[in-house]
């Protein structure tokens, strides 16, 4: 009797099928997946804005290049929270399971935040590669001259490939328990992911590569100037924070390597894969808390900022 009542395959899911017919796809995700997720989603909200917080006090890189992206680094984390939250709550699934225009926004936001976050990733480590390798025409460099255009032309061809691809496979929705409600049918939707995710991750790493073979030169320099020191702290942050993707989204990247199989080359159904799905997305999610804890380790002066905000709130409540 606990079990029918628990079952999620008894919501009414219109006329969208389930991607899977293995029995295991359902509308909405163990209750303890769905706690646990949100859970996290929300302590990582929470210190985000915390962090945008403190952000605003750094004087050392306040205005810089660097500094623009981890605002943008945090805002973008801000709204993917907000996007999973949304994606992974069971009342919202069941009560757009029959809306498909809601879905078709839904999914196309999520598309482009996540993709978004890939980018941005890029970025910064194309910033910090540029910073270290080319110090004197740093600043004349085209990203950094024209930034704020850089950084808004990089979501551009998400916003319109996730649009186009939503109006045009409309019939191509099913239900995935960890993701929602995804298109798996469609040969040119798994090439675009594939490519995308796969030459992200590598073009990524080896510009980690490349920042790391930089800090080691500068490490073997008699003398380093404050400005080195910072260029370093800055670099290692990347490296670290770049690591932490790899290790958090390692599990995105093995289902998109099994969703590309099973549809090009008719491999077998991967028989757990929706868990896989659900501890991908707890992965993930933990992503905007290490890397809030990772900046503010290698970052001069956060732990200050952190304590004067502190002390500021303290004041204000002894004075009432």
């Amino acid at each position: 009797m606990a079990d029918a009542e628990n079952s999620t395959n008894d919501y009414v899911t219109g006329d969208i099928p389930y991607c899977f017919e293995s029995g295991h796809s359902e509308l909405c995700m163990p209750r303890y997946f769905e706690a646990m997720i949100i859970g996290v989603n929300t302590l990582s909200l929470a210190l985000n804005i915390f962090h945008m917080m403190i952000l605003c006090r750094l004087k050392k890189i306040r205005g810089t290049v660097f500094h623009r992206i981890i605002i943008i680094t945090s805002v973008v984390d801000m709204l993917d929270v907000i996007s999973k939250i949304s994606t992974t709550a069971c009342v919202i699934r069941v009560n757009i399971i029959d809306k498909l225009p809601l879905i078709h926004i839904v999914s196309s936001v999520h598309e482009i935040i996540t993709g978004y976050k890939f980018a941005i990733l890029g970025v910064s480590a194309i910033d910090r590669w540029l910073s270290l390798a080319k110090p004197f025409q740093y600043d004349a460099t085209l990203m950094v001259r024209k930034f704020n255009l850089f950084a808004f032309l990089v979501a551009v061809p998400f916003a319109v490939y996730s649009f186009l691809k939503n109006a045009l496979l409309v019939d191509e929705y099913c239900i995935e328990t960890g993701f929602g409600f995804k298109y798996p049918r469609s040969s040119i939707s798994h090439i675009i992911l594939f490519v995308v995710t796969v030459v992200n991750c590598i073009g990524v790493n080896v510009f980690i590569l490349l920042i790391a073979k930089h800090l080691i030169q500068m490490r073997l320099r008699s003398r380093l100037t404050e400005s080195d020191r910072l260029l370093r702290q800055a670099a290692k942050y990347v490296i670290v924070t770049c690591i932490l993707f790899n290790i958090c989204f390692i599990g995105y990247l093995i289902i998109v390597i099994l969703r590309v199989s099973e549809y090009f080359f008719k491999a077998g159904h991967f028989s757990g894969f929706e868990y896989l799905a659900l501890v991908s997305i707890l992965f993930n999610s933990c992503y905007g808390i290490l890397n809030i804890v990772t900046f503010a380790w290698y970052t001069a002066g956060y732990r200050k900022a952190v304590t004067d905000l502190l002390h500021i709130k303290q004041g204000r409540v002894r004075t009432n």
